[in-house]
């Protein structure tokens, strides 16, 4: 039953590291706390990215830039839809599990 639970939820392990993630982005100043929450939404709703670790290299990168003093506008530019599509490309994605379910169907039917 556990296999069942972890394979439908992702795990305790997961969930902790998630919880950790938010914890981490509401501790970032201001400015940047709210581009993590926009860059975030427009990468689920875009891109369908289930990778968690692209959050905690976004984390990291502005965790580090704004113990800097930066402003987040000089690490995202000013076209931040781009920054947030180039810092997904290449991660596995919901759309990336579907075509894979279409083709391996396709697939057996084929046989």
């Amino acid at each position: 039953m556990t296999n069942i639970i972890e394979l439908i939820t992702g795990g305790w392990s997961e969930k902790r590291r998630w919880k950790l993630i938010k914890r981490r982005a509401k501790a970032l100043p201001r400015k940047y706390s709210s581009a993590y929450k926009d860059i975030q939404k427009y990468v689920f709703t875009s891109t369908g990215v289930t990778d968690i670790d692209i959050w905690e290299d976004l984390l990291d990168l502005f965790e580090e830039n704004a113990a800097a003093g930066r402003d987040v506008l000089e690490i995202t530019g000013k076209n931040v839809a781009k920054f947030a599509d180039e810092l997904a490309a290449g991660r596995k994605s919901y759309f990336d599990k579907w075509r894979n379910s279409l083709n391996d169907k396709m697939a057996k039917l084929a046989k």
